[in-house]
């Protein structure tokens, strides 16, 4: 099994890393986001690959904003190089694969590519960090923020989705 980590920066508690390795012990994980180096090491029997690229909808660069405890994809950002997830997963060559994202809203962008590319299929399970795309708060939102959208937008994709799919809000 594979485990693909969208989002893997470590930032404050937030460590996705060992927790996805203790959770699946999977034989390989991918992380990417522009906010790591790019590394690999062993977490105990499995082989981490990180990456300092953001899964995006294609291969080459994409403006990307580091602020705070993220970043997103943002037109006035900085370049930085970007992996089209689906591609990605499709090369993996493997059928049994958790997807962890944390992508700051490019969850929006990301679950419906996947689903029109048929990778959703290859996912036995996709755990998602839903952010408002109006007040930016992944999980619920900021108070005052009156946006219904990241709810509607949530469960249609989640609808569409032919994987197993979870909030990843711990």
């Amino acid at each position: 099994m594979i485990v693909v980590d969208v989002g893997c920066a470590t930032y404050g508690r937030d460590t996705s890393i060992p927790y996805l390795v203790e959770e699946f012990s999977p034989t390989t994980l991918y992380g990417f986001d522009p906010a790591v180096d790019d590394d690999h090491y062993l977490e105990g029997l499995t082989m981490v690959v990180v990456e300092r690229a953001a899964a995006w909808t294609y291969d080459g660069e994409i403006n990307f904003t580091i602020r705070g405890l993220g970043g997103k994809v943002d037109p006035a950002g900085s370049p930085v190089p970007c992996v089209d997830l689906a591609r990605f997963i499709v090369d993996l060559g493997e059928t049994d694969v958790v997807l962890k994202m944390d992508a700051e809203g490019a969850e929006y962008e990301l679950l419906p590519l996947l689903h029109e590319r048929g990778v959703d299929r290859m996912l036995r399970l996709c755990w998602v960090e839903w952010h408002c795309l109006k007040c930016e708060r992944g999980g619920d939102h900021r108070p005052g923020c009156a946006s219904t959208r990241m709810e509607a937008d949530r469960e249609r994709i989640e609808a569409m989705m032919e994987c197993e799919m979870h909030r990843w809000n711990r």
